[in-house]
C-alpha cells in the first residue's frame, strides 16, 4: 500500500503555519553555530522521549515559547486495521529562530519528531488521536537517527535506523516494523552491526571482512526501498539535514548511499 502525501494541507490547515512547498536549500553544518549545537546537547541530554508514551519534553517546549511547526504529513495504514494512519514531521524551534526551512530549523538547535497517530480517532491535525510511536531526531549526535516509510506486499511499514560513527566506533542498525493500536511494536526484521576500530590508540581501517559485512547489510536494507520514502535523515556529517516536506520528497537512497558506502570502498 503506498502513502498518501497531503499537499494541499498546506494551504488549509492552521497549524502548518510556516511550512514550505520549496525544496530544501541547506548550507554546510562547518559553518554552524558551535553554541547552537551545544545548546541542542544540553536540551537532548535533558529530554528523556520514550515510544508509546506522551512525550513530558513537549512540556518543556510550552514552558520555554518554543515554535512546533508541522513540516510534514503522510499516511499510511501502519496498525494493520484498515484506516491510514497519520505520520506527522514536527519540529520544535527556540523564538529567535525564524526560518522555515527544515534543515536550517534543525542546525539553529531545533528538536524534531516523527510521530505516528491512530487513523480510527483522528480527524485531522487539528485533533490528532492516540500517539502510537515517535522518534526523536536532531543535528546533535546524541539525536542522531534517520526514518523510513517503506512497503511490501501491498502493506505498510516504518524502518527506523541508526548510523553511528564516532571515536573509532561504528553501529549500523535498521528494523522493519508495524504497530498496533495500543503502540505495541511489532518487528519482522532487523539488523546490526558493531565495531570497534581502535588498537593501540589509533584508529584502524575497516578489514576486508568488515567491508564485507557492511556491504551485505546494505544490500538487505536495500530489498526495501522499491516505493519508500526517507522522512528523515539527522546526521551530524551530513551538509544538509534531509526532511521529507510535501515540496521536496526524498528517498532511502539520497542518504544511505552516501552513509554506507564510504565504509565498503
Amino acid at each position: 500500500m503506498k502513502s498518501k502525501i497531503f499537499i494541499f494541507l498546506l494551504s488549509c490547515v492552521p497549524i502548518l503555519n510556516g511550512c514550505t512547498t520549496k525544496a530544501i536549500q541547506g548550507t554546510s553544518l562547518k559553518e554552524e553555530n558551535t553554541e547552537s549545537v551545544q545548546f541542542q546537547q544540553d536540551i537532548l541530554q535533558k529530554l528523556n522521549a520514550a515510544p508509546n508514551t506522551e512525550v513530558s519534553s513537549k512540556d518543556y517546549y510550552t514552558e520555554n515559547n518554543w515554535n512546533k511547526k508541522i513540516v510534514n504529513l503522510q499516511m499510511a495504514d501502519l496498525t494493520r486495521d484498515g484506516v491510514d494512519d497519520y505520520i506527522v514531521t514536527i519540529i520544535y524551534t527556540a523564538p529567535t529562530v525564524t526560518t522555515d526551512d527544515p534543515s536550517e530549523m534543525l542546525k539553529s538547535g531545533g528538536v524534531g519528531y516523527i510521530q505516528v497517530y491512530d487513523g480510527s480517532n483522528t480527524t485531522g491535525l487539528d485533533e490528532l488521536g492516540t500517539l502510537l510511536w515517535e522518534k526523536e531526531f536532531a543535528v546533535a549526535h546524541a539525536g542522531n537517527a534517520q526514518v523510513n516509510l517503506v512497503h511490501r506486499d501491498e502493506l505498510d511499514y516504518l524502518m527506523p535506523t541508526d548510523i553511528y560513527a564516532q571515536m573509532g566506533n561504528y553501529y549500523f542498525h535498521y528494523e522493519v516494523l508495524y504497530l498496533d493500536a495500543e503502540g505495541n511494536i511489532y518487528i519482522v526484521e532487523e539488523q546490526s552491526l558493531n565495531y570497534n576500530t581502535m588498537e593501540n590508540g589509533e584508529q584502524r581501517p575497516f578489514n576486508d571482512e568488515e567491508k564485507q559485512e557492511i556491504a551485505n547489510f546494505k544490500e538487505k536494507m536495500y530489498t526495501w526501498f522499491e516505493g519508500a520514502t526517507l522522512l528523515v535523515a539527522a546526521d551530524v556529517n551530513l551538509p544538509k539535514q534531509l526532511v521529507s516536506t510535501p515540496g521536496q520528497q526524498y528517498v532511502p537512497e539520497d542518504y544511505y548511499e552516501t552513509a554506507l558506502q564510504e565504509y565498503i570502498q
